[in-house]
């Protein structure tokens, strides 16, 4: 079974043992608005951060507005996980195991107790859980329901034909590397061989790192964007891929983390220039293709 183990390795709670199965997000804070909780943390926020293992890997989202959330003793606004990870949230420090073959059951505790593994129920995402951090239409706004899943929502704005917020919800409902890597494809299939050599470096750019989401690509991606002005469909592609997430400020300022949905917002503005491209009333048929392309990456991680 895919899932990731968190072990509470120093703090108030040491011992108690967290499993996160692939498709869950779990919250993890001081009280009961977490889906895990560590109630003898004083300096824990209510919901300090999120572990999410879905598509795009296990990765921990720092949920506190008022507190950090470190990996290895860096503050993190969202980063990936590996085994071995260590994460940092007020008095606690959680060892991070991502394993795809252990089963649930019982682990021994540092002492050599044995100690139930907690395992959360996930809350299911609904569409409301990412309009927050988008701005739609009237006509979309009024399709939306607190009960609908992401894709109920999409398949909804698509059948009214309210394309353009179709296109906003797919960019902040797709986990931010494949957004951007569907990003990337719509604009090479508008552009083509009309590109200019620095945009395509700068899709290239964006495109590694959707590939491959490191720190050092995700600077690559910021300086080829930098290179053409951080303007046009390219530029913005690559400004995407650089607030997704680490800093937004230069590396000897203090870190500024990226507002949540920065990213999806970048690339809608990027695919609304692409899709007023060209020859006028293309742009109904290009918002569909695009969707179309949105909805193929999303369908294997698709909510319920």
């Amino acid at each position: 079974m895919v899932q990731a183990t968190l072990t509470v390795i120093k703090g108030p709670g040491s011992g108690a043992i967290l499993v996160v199965r692939y498709g869950q997000v779990v919250r993890v804070g001081r009280t009961d608005w977490s889906d895990f909780s560590v109630p003898g943390d004083p300096e824990m926020s209510d919901v300090h951060f999120a572990i999410e293992y879905l598509a795009n890997g296990c990765r921990v989202r720092n949920l506190s507005g008022d507190a950090e959330t470190l990996v290895n003793g860096q503050a993190i606004p969202e980063s990936l996980l590996h085994a071995g990870d260590e994460i940092g949230a007020g008095q606690s420090v959680f060892s991070v195991l991502v394993d795809s073959k252990s089963e649930l059951g019982t682990a021994d505790s540092p002492d050599g107790d044995q100690v139930a593994v907690a395992s959360p129920a996930a809350p299911t995402l609904k569409a409301t859980d990412f309009v927050q951090h988008i701005e739609l239409d009237e006509d979309g706004l009024a399709l939306l329901n607190p009960q609908q899943s992401p894709k109920e929502f999409l398949d909804l704005l698509n059948g009214d034909e309210c394309f353009p917020d179709a296109i906003k919800f797919l960019a902040i409902w797709l986990p931010k590397a494949k957004a951007v890597a569907w990003a990337g494809q719509c604009l090479r299939d508008t552009f083509g061989d009309e590109l200019p050599v620095q945009d395509e470096a700068a899709i290239q750019a964006a495109e590694c790192w959707s590939a491959e989401p490191t720190e050092e690509n995700r600077l690559a991606a910021g300086a080829a964007g930098e290179a053409i002005g951080n303007e046009g469909a390219a530029g913005l592609l690559t400004l995407a891929a650089f607030v997704s997430e680490g800093s937004m400020a230069a590396p000897d300022l203090a870190p500024v983390p990226p507002p949540e949905g920065l990213t999806a917002r970048i690339i809608s503005a990027a695919l609304t220039l692409a899709v007023y491209h060209g020859e006028p009333g293309t742009a109904e048929s290009r918002h569909q293709e695009f969707i179309a392309a949105g909805q193929k990456l999303a369908a294997p991680s698709a909510a319920k």
